[in-house]
């Protein structure tokens, strides 16, 4: 599911808000792929449930525009029962990638991106990048499945200011 304002850029300021729930689940008892997208200017905000889990393994979510907020009581899972998915916000690792990078990055206190193993397996992982500005305060897991795994990969960083609490 890809949902876009890059179409109108220039014509006035984009803003793509998901809020309520979205789900991506797939044929394959694997999650799906979920990718909100504002274009080179727009922002995106998340004031809902984004959801790309399954019976299997997690799905794939990626949130890109100039500007990504993760709004407070947000969800952003990619949880799976023999491994956890992908989750990329504003960005790549280390902010090198086919992928667009965002400007600024927001993930307000109560917002959750979860992207764990919820039976067996490994966690997955999940990327935070922002060019410019990244405020991280919300939580964040990849956690193995407690039948057995490893934890995931997490990273949280910008190439400009960052606060971050921890």
């Amino acid at each position: 599911m890809l949902l876009t304002a890059d179409a109108a850029e220039g014509i006035i300021d984009q803003v793509v808000k998901v809020g309520g729930k979205v789900h991506a689940r797939s044929a394959y008892s694997d999650g799906g792929t979920i990718v909100p997208d504002g274009g080179r200017s727009g922002t995106v905000a998340v004031t809902g449930t984004l959801d790309a889990s399954s019976a299997r393994r997690g799905g794939k979510i990626e949130v890109r525009g100039c500007r990504v907020e993760v709004g407070p009581r947000a969800l952003v899972a990619a949880c799976g029962k023999r491994g956890g998915g992908s989750i990329r916000i504003g960005g790549n690792p280390h902010g090198k990638g086919p992928s667009r990078n965002a400007d600024t990055v927001v993930l307000a206190p109560e917002a959750r991106l979860l992207a764990d193993a919820t039976i067996a397996g490994d966690g997955g992982g999940i990327v935070v990048y922002s060019k410019r500005t990244a405020v991280i305060d919300g939580t964040l897991t990849a956690r193995g499945g407690p039948r057995g795994g490893d934890g995931g990969f997490i990273e949280t960083s910008a190439a400009g200011s960052y606060r971050g609490r921890g």
